[in-house]
């Protein structure tokens, strides 16, 4: 009978520290659940499109180091109840004794350790700690300049958001150089060797991520471009959205938007429409060949004409013309112009206005236009005549009915 009582207690004992077992794994799970989706949160909802990818790596690699983390707990809570089991029966006493021996000694070890290196990694939180600190009140001051809180005379608000990250990660950086010799195992070869070919991969295969960074922040801090000024990159036209870290955005005012790398944006000349333009104007220019038989005074006149009839462009700087080339069989005018942003609209809506004027003014005088290119004049006029502006399909606008 004692014998069954000692069995019966057995088997509760071990019922109770299987449900307690499944209880803790359970524990756990919730716990690694909600520390992957933090970290999904901090990562991958960050950053613009062309820095995510390197976040999404980031937080596999995070991911993957917290999961074997996890799997190891699971595995350490598992022999904790097989060992309470085994050593409840008298036929695996011996075996669960052994095994108990085997984590107690495994873990006086693992604690020793950890003990060991609880000074240096004292040492270790409290530089990051400062570093956060700093980096917080770094990015509260130059946030402030950016939204133009604050005004200082060494920077301007449209260089804050820039510097605040360039300043951020050198003060992270030194922090890290800081810190490292006292993390735990820094010392050891294998961790030696690890950050040796961690630093080796990340040499050559960010020659590129960072040659596009300063390429970014060269441009930013020459001012040869600025968000929403209209520029001509290479044969990309349109209005700077963002200059971010790696590439630069350009809407071509035609419903799409053109990234370039910023290596390839600042090997190239940059033609920026926006500088010459006073307050909200920017500029145009519309280039036209025609014929030498054609007097340069009635190009002339045509083309301020056509400047005049557009909506849009302003006075003030006047628009003017320029013989810019004179070529074998034609000679080339440009019309330069300025049009105001608020009245005109977008640069390429208002350029295909400014097109159509011209067409119209030089068609109504009986003028050829010679563009792209004129060797001789054709037995008939390429003219579009006044009596038939409208051919079909097109329809002239309709007029309102009189009252």
């Amino acid at each position: 009978m004692a014998a069954l009582e000692s069995v019966g207690f057995s088997i509760l004992w071990s019922v109770l520290v299987l449900i307690v077992g499944v209880g803790v794994l359970w524990i756990l799970r919730v716990l690694q659940s909600w520390l992957q989706a933090r970290l999904a949160g901090v990562l991958l909802r960050q950053g613009e499109t062309s820095v995510r990818q390197y976040l999404g790596q980031l937080h596999f690699l995070l991911a993957s180091v917290l999961r074997l983390i996890f799997w190891a707990s699971y595995l350490f809570v598992l022999a904790l109840v097989v060992t309470f089991v085994l050593r409840q029966f008298d036929f695996s006493h011996d075996i669960g004794v052994r095994l108990s021996l085997w984590l107690g000694h495994w873990l006086q070890h693992l604690l020793a350790g950890v003990l060991a290196a609880l000074p240096n990694l004292f040492v270790a939180i409290l530089i990051f700690v400062l570093a956060r600190g700093l980096v917080q009140a770094n990015s509260a001051f130059l946030r402030r300049v950016e939204t133009g809180r604050i005004r200082v005379g060494w920077i301007s608000a449209d260089l804050a958001a820039p510097t605040r990250q360039i300043s951020n990660l050198l003060v992270w950086l030194f922090a890290l150089a800081l810190a490292y010799p006292y993390l735990p195992g820094s010392s050891s070869a294998t961790f030696q060797g690890v950050s040796v070919l961690a630093g080796l991969m990340i040499s050559l295969g960010g020659q590129s991520v960072v040659g596009q960074a300063l390429a970014g922040f060269s441009m930013l801090y020459s001012h040869a471009l600025q968000a929403g000024e209209y520029v001509a990159v290479g044969g990309t036209r349109g209005t700077v959205v963002k200059i971010g870290v790696f590439a630069t955005r350009i809407a071509t005012g035609t419903g799409e938007e053109v990234s370039i790398p910023n290596a390839v944006v600042f090997s190239q000349p940059i033609r920026n429409f926006s500088r010459e333009g006073v307050g909200k104007h920017h500029t145009l220019q519309v280039a036209v060949s025609i014929g030498y038989s054609t007097p340069w005074r009635q190009v002339q006149s045509l083309l301020l004409t056509a400047g005049q009839r557009c909506p849009g462009l302003v006075n003030d700087p006047p628009p003017y013309v320029l013989q810019r080339q004179l070529s074998d069989f034609y000679v080339e005018y440009l019309l330069v112009a300025c049009f105001d942003i608020a009245i005109a609209g977008g640069h390429a809506q208002t350029l295909s206005r400014l097109h159509a004027e011209v067409l119209d003014v030089f068609n109504e005088n009986g003028v050829q236009i010679m563009s792209p290119h004129f060797m001789a004049n054709t037995p008939e006029p390429e003219l579009v005549t006044a009596d038939n502006p409208w051919s079909v399909p097109a329809h002239p606008p309709l007029q309102p009915k009189p009252q």
